[in-house]
């Protein structure tokens, strides 16, 4: 701050359209979505409520499949989102390409479990989030988790589903026969 002295509103002001114009055409005439890019993540840091700027990043991201950056963004969403169920959102589709796309088990799981937070009974992100712990031989968080996704269930014959595959899991894996 004090190398870079703050701009004035008129200087910002051209900044941003200039950044706009460099957007524009790296991406249209030079066909360079990484030139689009930069100028995309110095517009949106003078301008930080720009959401256009913020999808078309978004765009660009998965276009590349630059699935890391489009992590990054959803983060962005979920610490700006003010309407709880964008939030949900963000953090379900955050879990899906940490989960499908990085093979990051581990974080989708992180993810998942803040979604939990938010929203305790969404017997899908359960399920999710039980389809990770196996995954990622977690015996003892998947038979947790499927204690929480059957008391969610209303349907009596998908309850007795969920628990006989927790008591497979207690028995197989953890080996609680003894206990």
């Amino acid at each position: 701050e004090l190398l870079r002295p703050k701009r004035s509103e008129k200087e910002k002001k051209a900044a941003l359209t200039i950044l706009a114009r460099v957007t524009e055409v790296s991406e249209t005439k030079l066909q360079d979505p990484a030139r689009a890019t930069k100028a995309l993540k110095q517009l949106v840091a003078l301008n930080p409520n720009d959401d256009a700027a913020w999808a078309h990043l978004d765009t660009l991201a998965r276009a590349a499949e630059d699935w890391s950056a489009v992590c990054d963004l959803l983060v962005r969403r979920v610490e700006v989102a003010e309407a709880e169920k964008a939030k949900l959102n963000a953090l379900r589709e955050l879990a899906d390409i940490q989960r499908d796309k990085l093979n990051d088990l581990d974080a989708a799981a992180e993810t998942l479990e803040v979604f939990l937070q938010l929203s305790p009974k969404d017997t899908d992100a359960l399920s999710t989030l039980c389809g990770v712990y196996q995954r990622s031989e977690k015996w003892e968080l998947l038979a947790g988790t499927l204690a929480q996704l059957a008391d969610g269930l209303d349907d009596p014959s998908g309850k007795a589903g969920v628990l006989r595959q927790q008591a497979e899991i207690q028995l197989g894996e953890l080996n609680l026969a003894d206990e």
